[in-house]
């Protein structure tokens, strides 16, 4: 794909998820505004995080798979090529059914397991919610394959309008049926979301037709394994911290889940939208060709390049201004101040790994285009287990928060060991300039915080409206934004220079 393909591609991905991303916070705002983070709460956000966590690590691991294969089928099989893909679905199928079925027949088994300072009372509504949510992990699994599908036909956007018919359903549910059935009535939400994307995709994909084969489950088990554990690390981390908050006190899943949402418009925005159309990049570069890795190299340079120059900043003013940024969002309704801080502290710990989520993120997909999968497994089970033990300890410490710097602190080492990995084995290093951009844009984001901090304690924004609030930050954040670029040309980082090079030709 040439350059401008590039681009393309993902301002398309781009577009569609702010537009998805905006009705998901009018979601997460209703749900803020009538629960705050009390306990019924709590319980929905788990048995619905678990599985929606459990969906992508299924749905996405078989996925990003079966891309990797993509190429190759089209070659062999032409334009047949779709019949063939008909295996993976099944085999997505098989698995995603498996799950559904036992986790449905052993609902109250989970329940006791992950929530034993429940009530009896309180556990038979946390095992109902899990049965109706297993039913939608079935669909949601198929229709995060379909997206892949999708995403290897270079067919970008559909997928990501997935979560706006989600979105749309919580919030017509809730408008509708809240006054007479509190929060039961949105506890089907997700399955019903879960169906209509399903037979959406579904059709878009195959058009509605449907092929029986044979699955050979070996095979199909060793390239999701490899996916599973590589790539889906953070979303296996986020059942066990779901885990592990159903423990603490009240609220704590809930303020884990809306920091979550927060942070996920970095995630979806700047991260995964790159990274999709990056992966799909490293797949499609011909590995026979001499040039090969000097290619490869390159795209990864740059796209860590583009990663530290937006990230970094951005994570700053995130951190700086968190409180003001969940009140404004969120403190409505029965989301009170104790909510507020309790979210904050979390979004906090979350902010600084975002730049290293994204570089792991893209090193594994890297992996995977260079047909080795075992490191993302020995890596990935490490860290997993790594994560595990320090969230354990640190929620002893500081609760809520230390989930949260327990996720980041274990992405920064994972992506600090798999770059070493890159280079000793395959020879992939990162550039000097890379280095000396992070040291140019570090030092700015030093003197930036020392300055916010400073303005934070001359400026007093508590006790003023929400409105009065968001146009100070905004203000504060385009100052920000203008002298960060001024900055940045001034001390000629590369990744400025060469768009605004680009921007004069």
């Amino acid at each position: 794909m040439a350059k401008k393909g590039i681009i393309y591609s993902v301002l398309t991905i781009f577009s569609v998820s702010i537009f998805s991303k905006i009705i998901g916070f009018f979601r997460e705002m209703a749900l803020a505004n009538y629960f705050g983070t009390s306990l019924s709460i709590d319980m929905y956000y788990f048995s619905y995080g678990v599985f929606f966590a459990l969906s992508s690590i299924v749905g996405a691991s078989i996925g990003l798979g079966y891309i990797s294969t993509h190429g190759r089928n089209k070659k062999l099989f032409g334009e047949k090529w779709l019949d063939k893909s008909f295996e993976s679905f099944n085999y997505t199928l098989c698995i995603s059914l498996l799950i559904s079925v036992l986790f449905f027949v052993f609902s109250k088994s989970v329940a006791s397991m992950v929530a034993g300072n429940y009530s009896l009372e309180e556990l038979s509504i946390l095992s109902d919610y899990i049965k109706i949510n297993s039913l939608a992990f079935f669909f949601q699994s198929l229709s995060f394959f379909l997206i892949s599908i999708l995403n290897a036909e270079k067919r970008f956007g559909i997928g990501e309008l997935a979560g706006v018919v989600y979105s749309i359903v919580v919030l017509s549910t809730l408008f509708l049926f809240y006054h007479q059935y509190g929060i039961d009535a949105i506890i089907y939400s997700f399955l019903i979301s879960s169906i209509v994307t399903f037979i959406t995709l579904y059709g878009v994909v195959y058009g509605y037709k449907y092929k029986i084969t044979s699955v050979n489950f070996k095979t199909n088990s060793i390239i999701s394994l490899s996916t599973l554990v590589g790539s889906s690390m953070i979303y296996i981390g986020q059942i066990y911290d779901r885990t592990i908050a159903t423990n603490l006190s009240e609220g704590s899943l809930s303020a884990l889940n809306y920091s979550g949402n927060i942070h996920s418009l970095v995630n979806t925005f700047l991260i995964i939208s790159v990274v999709n159309v990056i992966y799909s990049e490293f797949v499609s570069i011909d590995k026979d060709r001499d040039d090969f890795l000097h290619k490869i190299n390159a795209l990864f340079n740059n796209s860590i390049s583009v990663f530290i120059v937006i990230l970094l900043p951005v994570s700053l003013f995130l951190f700086a201004f968190s409180q003001y940024i969940v009140s404004i969002v969120f403190e409505r309704g029965a989301f009170n101040n104790e909510s507020v801080v309790m979210t904050s502290d979390v979004f906090k710990m979350y902010v600084i790994g975002t730049v290293f989520f994204a570089i792991n993120n893209l090193s594994v997909r890297l992996f995977y285009s260079l047909n080795d999968r075992k490191l993302p497994i020995i890596t990935g089970i490490a860290f997993l287990l790594l994560n595990m033990l320090i969230c354990y300890v640190f929620s002893n410490y500081w609760g809520v928060s230390g989930i949260s710097l327990a996720v980041s602190i274990t992405g920064i080492c994972s992506t600090i060991v798999l770059i070493s990995f890159l280079a000793s084995k395959y020879r992939i290093f990162l550039e000097s300039r890379v280095y000396v951009d992070v040291v140019k844009v570090s030092i700015f984001c030093l003197l930036a915080y020392l300055i916010l901090d400073y303005t934070m304690q001359c400026i007093e924004l508590d006790g003023i409206g929400k409105i009065q609030t968001s146009a100070y930050l905004a203000i504060m954040f385009m100052i920000y934004i203008a002298s960060y670029l001024l900055y940045c040309l001034v001390l000629n980082v590369s990744v400025v220079r060469n768009f605004a090079r680009g921007l004069i030709r």
